[in-house]
């Protein structure tokens, strides 16, 4: 309670979702709610600025808000992608968007290193790369990179 208004201080816990399909963080599940302060340890070990690492936990409380699933349960791709397509479709503000979708990749990245799921590796474009290239410069390339990749 503050001595000046006689209401209590504005938190996180303060935020009303507009969309009643994101479940408010006093409704989570108990290891849910301890999964979001390993985050926020995570986060904060890492080193990231209080203004990111805001974000990053916003976008983490809408993603276990409207999951609502344990979090050993969520499926870091199939799972997440969804949770893109949804704020693709319910926020406009093309920064806001961006953040959260940040959020959402360390998210991914901290579920991954918290379940002992190996992250899905990227896949190369190599027409982007080789197209250029004489065909027989693209093989040695090709060879070479698999080389390295043995290593």
């Amino acid at each position: 309670m503050t001595r000046s208004t006689g209401q209590r201080k504005f938190g996180f816990r303060s935020i009303r979702h507009h969309d009643p399909a994101v479940k408010p963080f006093r409704e989570w599940l108990p290891v849910n709610r301890s999964f979001y302060g390993s985050f926020r340890l995570w986060l904060q070990d890492a080193g990231y600025s209080q203004s990111t690492l805001g974000i990053y936990r916003a976008a983490f409380r809408l993603t276990l808000g409207w999951l609502d699933k344990p979090y050993w349960e969520i499926d870091p791709q199939a799972d997440l992608d969804r949770v893109r397509e949804y704020i693709a479709a319910h926020y406009d503000s093309p920064s806001t968007r961006e953040c959260y979708l940040r959020g959402i990749a360390k998210l991914e990245a901290y579920l991954c290193e918290r379940c002992h799921r190996s992250k899905p590796k990227k896949p190369v474009n190599w027409g982007y790369y080789l197209d250029p290239l004489p065909g027989w410069l693209a093989e040695d390339v090709r060879a070479y990179v698999v080389h390295r990749r043995r290593g």
